[in-house]
C-alpha cells in the first residue's frame, strides 16, 4: 500500500481580512476558489459616477444666482444654494474608485474581491497570476 504524501502548499498572499493565495487555491473570506478552474485575473477600476454631485451643485448655483438677481435679494434662495454648493462638493469628495479582482473560469467572470484601496487588490493580482505559473 502506498501512500502519497500531498505536496504542501505554498502561500503567495495572506492579509488580515480574509484573502489568502497558494498555489492550489484563492480564499476570499467564506469562498474558496481552485487556481486549476482560474483562466486569467485582472484588476478592474469602477470610478464613481459623479453625476449627483454635478446636478446637486448645478441646482445650488441656480438658486444662489436667482436669490442675488431678485430685488431684494431673497436671503433663503441665497442660504440654500449654499448648503447645496457645499453638500456638493463633499459628496464628491467623499466618493471613492472601487478596485475589483476580475477572475474568469470556465464558468465566466466574476468579481471576486472589491475594495477602496488599489494596491491591496494589484498585489493579490500578482499573487494569484504567480500561483497560476507556478501551477504550470
Amino acid at each position: 500500500m502506498s501512500t502519497s504524501a500531498a505536496a504542501p502548499e505554498t502561500s503567495f498572499y495572506t492579509d488580515e481580512k480574509g484573502v489568502r493565495v497558494t498555489n492550489t487555491r484563492l480564499i476570499v473570506t467564506s469562498t474558496t476558489y481552485s487556481m486549476a478552474n482560474i483562466t486569467s485575473v485582472r484588476r478592474m477600476i469602477q470610478d464613481p459616477s459623479r453625476m449627483g454631485p454635478i446636478v446637486t451643485g448645478l441646482i445650488g448655483t441656480v438658486f444662489v444666482i436667482v436669490g442675488f438677481t431678485e430685488t431684494p435679494a431673497v436671503a433663503w434662495a441665497v442660504i440654500f444654494g449654499l448648503v447645496l454648493i457645499v453638500a456638493a462638493v463633499l459628496w464628491w469628495i467623499g466618493q471613492k474608485t472601487i478596485y475589483h479582482l476580475r477572475i474568469s473560469s470556465s464558468s465566466g467572470e466574476s468579481n471576486a474581491i472589491s475594495d477602496y484601496d488599489g494596491s491591496r487588490i494589484e498585489k493579490i493580482v500578482q499573487a494569484v497570476n504567480e500561483a497560476i505559473i507556478s501551477r504550470g
